[in-house]
């Protein structure tokens, strides 16, 4: 069997055409240009990468059952990997309240857009968000997880642990009144200097310094590591960060702590 390679005179300008006979007397043909190759063959069209030249003209010119081997497992691993990249692109967060069991993560905009209350164990609803705060999560996965206003002075070292499945931004919603927040606050977050009015008292916003990794996250409680002023809970909420593979529950744990280093 042979394979020749040939001008085209009325082909377009920098055209090449590769032709060949297989061995059942089946024509196939390969037009090269800058942009893409054009295999044609009784199985009709395929526009591959140029990169691919090289191996599709091999393809063409092998025997007839090599060829047709080949070209369809070249075919499913193109399938896979347009499969692979859909899953990713198709990929979501989520997120799960470990501890303490009362607490509750619920949908960003259930309470940024609707009256419904931001704890648990309270009725208060938030009245006006920032501007700034709804540019940081447009078009962005959120959730809002609901604290209970009871632990407003627990000191525990994690006090609020919750597993999601994607690099996330952390925001604390601090009572406002808080003269002196506690360190934890005040080194693993950044006041954004903007606040959440409510039915009850105003809620500082602070953003995490650094994404937390998918994973386990722990946080403190409102009162751990001292601080003064404050007189009601911090709630929190999660923003989608940095696109990554989803990893499996339980294999990493992150505080405030360890994103510091």
């Amino acid at each position: 069997m042979k394979c020749e390679a040939l001008k085209v005179r009325n082909a377009p300008a920098g055209e090449w055409i590769y032709t060949t006979a297989t061995k059942d007397g089946a024509a196939a043909r390969i037009y090269y240009s800058a942009a893409e190759i054009a295999v044609h063959t009784v199985a009709g069209e395929l526009n591959v990468g140029r990169e691919s030249c090289r191996t599709l003209i091999s393809i063409v010119c092998a025997p007839t059952l090599q060829r047709r081997f080949i070209v369809r497992f070249w075919l499913f691993g193109l399938i896979a990997l347009c499969c692979v990249a859909l899953a990713a692109q198709a990929v979501g967060l989520e997120i799960t309240v470990v501890t303490p069991a009362t607490y509750e993560a619920v949908e960003l905009s259930t309470i940024f857009e609707e009256p419904n209350p931001y704890y648990v164990d309270r009725a208060y609803v938030i009245n006006l968000v920032p501007d700034e705060v709804l540019e940081e999560i447009a078009d962005k996965e959120a959730y809002w997880i609901k604290t209970g206003n009871d632990d407003k002075h627990n000191a525990d070292e994690n006090q609020l642990t919750f597993e999601v499945d994607a690099n996330v931004w952390v925001y604390l919603a601090y009572d406002r009144r808080a003269v002196t927040p506690p360190d934890w606050v005040t080194e693993g977050f950044e006041d954004m200097e903007v606040d959440l009015v409510t039915t009850d008292i105003p809620l500082g916003v602070w953003k995490s310094i650094e994404e937390f990794p998918a994973g386990l996250v722990q946080l403190h409680g409102n009162d751990f590591g001292g601080g003064a002023g404050a007189g009601s809970n911090y709630a929190a909420f999660v923003v989608m960060g940095s696109p990554q593979a989803v990893v499996a529950p339980g294999k990493l744990a992150t505080t405030w702590g360890q994103l510091k280093k």
